[in-house]
């Protein structure tokens, strides 16, 4: 694949992120358009559904045998356990699924010279990894994106700070402020031997 131009980098990068001239606008402003709204409370919703679905196949395992031992109070102790971490792990999910589509969410922005990083991870699923690094954030992200940044290359990148979910992309004008520089140094994911290989 050739290296994109900053002519063209834009058109690429609504391209690789799926997004549109709207949407770019809203992120702007700091606002997530309804497109990005109604996509985070999509993926909310399934997660949350997906979880409680894993729990209700647990109990069905469970009840059974606790039912057949005569040990039903015992059943209490796992389920109280269940439901509070459960509770605990989709309560941030609840306002991105079933908030009022009135409230409008938040983006944010950063500005300044951007780092790309790669590595392989041999574990399951196996295969490169990739992230984009600003000023001292990362996000990992799919390879299609990887590719349509510059290496060193001025940008503005617009993401939900919540979940640190990348938005949307633009490059940065030469003609504003100068461009801060990334001086962030990628985190490795925990290595355990020789589990994963790096470039």
């Amino acid at each position: 694949m050739s290296i994109p131009t900053v002519l063209d980098n834009a058109q690429i990068l609504m391209k690789a992120l799926k997004f549109d001239s709207q949407d770019l606008e809203a992120n702007r402003a700091g606002l997530l358009s309804d497109q990005q709204a109604t996509k985070l409370k999509r993926r909310a919703q399934s997660l949350i559904g997906l979880l409680w679905f894993f729990a209700t196949v647990i109990i069905a395992l469970l009840l059974p045998g606790f039912s057949l031992n005569g040990n039903r109070r015992l059943l209490c102790i796992p389920l109280l356990m269940m439901f509070t971490f459960l509770g605990i792990a989709t309560t941030p999910y609840f306002q991105d699924a079933f908030g009022h589509p009135s409230q409008k969410r938040l983006s944010r922005s950063l500005r300044g010279r951007l780092k790309r990083h790669r590595y392989y991870w041999s574990g399951r699923p196996a295969g490169w990894r990739y992230k984009i690094g600003l000023l001292d954030e990362e996000f990992a992200v799919e390879k299609e994106v990887y590719e349509g940044f510059i290496e060193g290359a001025c940008y503005t990148i617009y993401y939900e700070p919540r979940f640190k979910r990348l938005l949307s992309a633009e490059p940065a004008s030469s003609g504003k402020r100068a461009c801060a520089m990334t001086l962030i140094g990628f985190r490795q994911p925990h290595k355990k031997g020789d589990l994963y290989v790096y470039l």
